[in-house]
């Protein structure tokens, strides 16, 4: 008797464990879904704050080009009237305007100074070496420092030889006395095409088999990377296409996430995989946690009871 009534308790302890259990599982449920929609909130905000932050960059960079268009104009115009000056002030026997003067201070930086008293400085650049890697970069880096500095065409070709390493000096030397006099163009298309390693062929191939295996931002270093690589080849590529690329070498759990708000550009896409990357990683590591709290109440409820003397 005493026996049949010991298993009766038993199965009800169990019983209520499992009740216990059940409603433990519905709870974790709701705070999950609850922590799902929360989610979704947020990343609608983030992308609200995303607009919001690339409008006013838009119009941060509109402000910036009116003002240097109306410091262009001023100068013009006080360097017109100057000259018209001049000619009035020589005819009268008196000394002209001196011109605008291009100033160095003892920062290194050049400054136009205007009239006015209006200073641009411009900031002091060194001029990159070149070691035999990444010509196409080392070209633009170079271009982008001509266009800075106001150097001509004559002299880009003269600065440029002097920042090349042994590896690249040798092949110079060798090519300029079979070549003689070459203009900076045609200079840095033979280069390009000496050093670069990787043709084009070679980098729509790699880029065409890219595709995510680690995090989104690992992914997103390689796509840039091989995608720069491409666009300096000049070769017609529509952003639509870029755009596509990247969508279709994510991992699959997130691709169908992204798509869904619709990128219309790689930096909304960007974006997009990063946060739903975030939300994933939430989402497991709360499972974990429910799945380790779970298997504690388990052992919890398996210990037996310890009996009174």
């Amino acid at each position: 008797m005493a026996e049949g009534t010991r298993f009766k308790l038993l199965d009800e302890h169990v019983h209520a464990l499992e009740l216990k259990l059940q409603e433990m599982a519905t709870g974790h449920d709701q705070k999950f879904e609850e922590l799902h929609q929360k989610i979704g909130a947020m990343q609608a905000e983030e992308q609200s704050r995303y607009e919001f932050l690339r409008r006013e960059a838009a119009n941060s960079t509109k402000r910036w080009e009116q003002l240097m268009d109306l410091l262009t104009n001023q100068q013009q115009c006080s360097a017109s009237k100057g000259a018209t000056t001049t000619l009035s002030q020589e005819s009268r026997g008196i000394l002209p305007t001196p011109p605008i003067p291009l100033l160095r201070d003892d920062s290194s930086a050049f400054q136009f100074s205007t009239k006015n008293n209006i200073s641009i400085p411009i900031p002091r650049l060194e001029f990159p070496n070149f070691s035999g890697d990444n010509p196409r970069n080392w070209v633009r880096r170079c271009e982008k420092y001509f266009e800075i500095h106001g150097i001509t065409d004559s002299q880009r070709l003269e600065i440029a030889a002097m920042h090349l390493e042994p590896r690249a000096d040798i092949w110079f030397h060798g090519y300029l006395a079979e070549k003689g006099e070459v203009s900076w163009e045609t200079f840095a298309h033979d280069l390009c095409k000496r050093f670069d390693s990787n043709g084009l062929r070679d980098i729509v191939e790699e880029f065409n088999k890219l595709a995510q295996h680690g995090t989104v931002e690992e992914y997103q270093e390689q796509f840039e990377e091989l995608r720069s690589g491409l666009l300096a080849t000049k070769s017609q590529f529509a952003p639509e296409f870029f755009l596509s690329s990247f969508l279709s070498g994510l991992k699959e759990e997130i691709r169908a996430s992204v798509k869904m708000f619709k990128p219309s550009t790689l930096e909304q896409a960007y974006e997009q995989a990063r946060l739903q990357e975030q939300s994933i990683s939430a989402m497991m590591k709360k499972r974990q946690v429910k799945r380790v709290k779970g298997e504690r109440s388990m052992e919890d409820s398996g210990k037996p009871a310890n009996k009174s003397k």
